[in-house]
């Protein structure tokens, strides 16, 4: 990490730590890990955590250049990644009118993603392999993350019933927007073999950013998970991963444009159409015209 990066990266992160350390606390107050304890409730609890746990490491990173402190925050990062992927897949499993087969396709695909981002970092901290392959395998690991969670975020929004949308549209327009900025740093660092020292700087305060959003679902109603029911004509749509694959296909075409045509504004161009491709992407996920026509697998 660039130094003068340093001092960004501490606040960014540290303001991460604090805010999800203050949620976490908020929704113990509110008796979320209180006998009889509920599955969705526990998850997102373990969520929140790891993501303090996530900020707070790579805040005091920087700091004190610490190996050990490094990866127990990269782990961290897994470990909140798999409680939301779990919570959502509870909320999914949890309804009576979710399509077993299709959820069971989902739940699979979930856990070869969690599966591959576990070995990954096993693999990094006992050195299995070498050093560009093991960063190839830690990226690839990263981006399949958050490409997952909004495939589960889409699936989870899509079939709610029409009463518990309005509960759940802060929590999903959030972890979005975090989901979305880690595909655009992650997809960037495959492409160009490094992470963008300015993106993951920011990173922390952009995830600590939605919080609001989250709190304000969780805020609204104290029941607020009970009350999310899956629509009746619940299905499977493959729009999510469709949109996501043309966008890195997007971001492929941007970064071999700026890779030999780019000149001085290379950087700027890169980053400027790679924006442009997460807004479309946004846009088209949302669009009701688009919803119409999803294909249904």
């Amino acid at each position: 990490m660039e130094s003068d990066n340093s001092l960004l990266t501490a606040w960014s992160y540290g303001l991460a730590g604090l805010v999800y350390t203050a949620f976490a606390l908020s929704l113990v107050g509110r008796g979320y890990l209180a006998k009889p304890r509920e599955a969705p409730k526990l998850v997102l609890f373990v969520a929140l955590a790891a993501s303090a746990v996530w900020g707070w490491s790579l805040a005091i990173a920087p700091l004190v250049d610490r190996q050990l402190v490094v990866r127990v925050a990269f782990a961290a990062d897994v470990l909140r990644y798999c409680a939301w992927i779990a919570f959502l897949l509870v909320l999914l499993k949890g309804r009576r009118h979710a399509p077993g087969l299709s959820l069971g396709l989902l739940g699979l695909l979930s856990i070869a993603v969690l599966l591959t981002a576990v070995a990954a970092q096993v693999a990094v901290s006992l050195a299995w392999g070498q050093v560009e392959d093991l960063r190839k395998l830690i990226l690839f690991s990263a981006l399949a993350l958050p490409v997952m969670s909004m495939v589960l975020l889409e699936q989870l929004f899509r079939n709610v019933s029409e009463d518990a949308r309005w509960n759940i549209k802060p929590l999903t327009l959030g972890l979005a927007g975090a989901f979305l900025f880690d595909i655009y740093l992650y997809s960037q660092a495959i492409l160009f073999s490094r992470l963008d020292d300015d993106a993951f700087s920011i990173r922390g305060g952009v995830h600590a950013l939605v919080v609001p959003l989250l709190l304000l679902s969780t805020s609204r109603q104290s029941d607020w998970i009970s009350r999310i029911h899956i629509s009746r004509k619940a299905a499977f749509h493959s729009a999510t991963l469709m949109m996501a694959g043309l966008y890195l296909l997007f971001v492929s075409g941007v970064g071999y444009y700026v890779r030999f045509f780019g000149g001085d504004w290379g950087r700027a161009l890169q980053l400027g159409l790679v924006f442009v491709g997460l807004v479309i992407l946004m846009v088209l996920a949302v669009s009701g015209s688009v919803r119409a026509r999803r294909v249904i697998t």
